[in-house]
């Protein structure tokens, strides 16, 4: 939505102005829900960050700004889903992944207490769990 695009567009200024470490001063609270999982990836995800040319970033950035919801194309897949998110997802709440699940009603959504964007940093065991029991069921099909 427009919120969205205003973050996006706040985003690409920032990196201009300040690299991937002023962009990282604006997003690091909103990607973990608690501060103990900031602080034990803060360097993990710094690293990532300055590791990004300008030019990928800059990129990544007027996509997300433009892209399309993708409601619809949800809404049209003809294959199974799965939805894990983070209780405490600030990035991508709750009422998103309600209108996601609303979509495409077939979807399996777990929500992980607990957890906030960074799902495979901060429970990486119990999304592994997740994955391989959903890699394991039998198919809509068979």
């Amino acid at each position: 939505g427009r919120r969205s695009v205003r973050r996006n567009t706040a985003l690409r200024r920032h990196w201009q102005a300040g690299g991937p470490d002023r962009v990282l001063r604006e997003v690091m609270p909103d990607y973990f829900h608690h501060s103990a999982q900031r602080r034990r990836h803060t360097g993990l995800v710094q690293a990532m960050a300055r590791a990004t040319p300008s030019r990928a970033a800059r990129t990544e950035f007027e996509w997300a700004a433009r892209r399309p919801a993708g409601l619809a194309a949800l809404s049209a897949l003809q294959a199974p889903l799965l939805i894990v998110s983070g209780a405490h997802d600030r990035i991508c709440p709750r009422p998103l992944q309600q209108r996601m699940c609303a979509a495409q009603p077939s979807a399996q959504w777990v929500e992980l207490a607990r957890c906030g964007h960074f799902i495979p940093l901060e429970q990486p065991a119990a999304l592994t769990r997740l994955l391989l029991q959903w890699l394991r069921r039998p198919s809509a099909a068979g």
